[in-house]
């Protein structure tokens, strides 16, 4: 069985952060990410919160299910999820997941229309494509190491 990992929001980290930026705060607004642990670069990151002035609190997931429990645990607060496409489906189920507004995400019209409205989120209401692909790991059981 073919899998995908289509995550999501990504895309609303440019959208929300200008809105985080309020002049006369006297700290440095907080985004929290949650998404697996190796598919972001810390140095991304750094310049994220060095371009908009925000910080970036990114929490490191190893599962879907890890994820959802983060995500349903009380006093959970998150601004952006990167689940996979069978617990987008889930999260929009159990209303767990906010429309997105595409008019500050001018850039949606980079993406090929095949990767929008999925059946786990029938009209991209919730979700936009962050990663697509399959991942193969290879080796040679002829070579020998040393």
């Amino acid at each position: 069985m073919k899998r995908r990992v289509i995550s999501v929001l990504i895309v609303l980290m440019l959208a929300v952060a200008p809105a985080l930026m309020i002049e006369g705060c006297s700290s440095r607004p907080t985004l929290n990410v949650l998404n697996w642990g190796d598919y972001m670069e810390q140095s991304v990151i750094d310049q994220f919160e060095k371009e908009y002035g925000i910080d970036i609190n990114y929490i490191p997931v190893t599962s879907n299910e890890e994820m959802y429990v983060s995500l349903t645990t009380e006093g959970a607060n998150y601004d952006l999820a990167i689940p996979s496409d069978y617990m987008v489906e889930r999260l929009i189920k159990e209303d767990m997941l906010q429309k997105i507004d595409y008019s500050k995400i001018p850039n949606i019209k980079n993406l090929d229309q095949k990767f929008l409205n999925q059946d786990y989120d029938s009209g991209s209401e919730y979700s936009v494509p962050y990663t697509w692909g399959t991942l193969g790991i290879l080796y040679n059981k002829t070579m020998k190491s040393s």
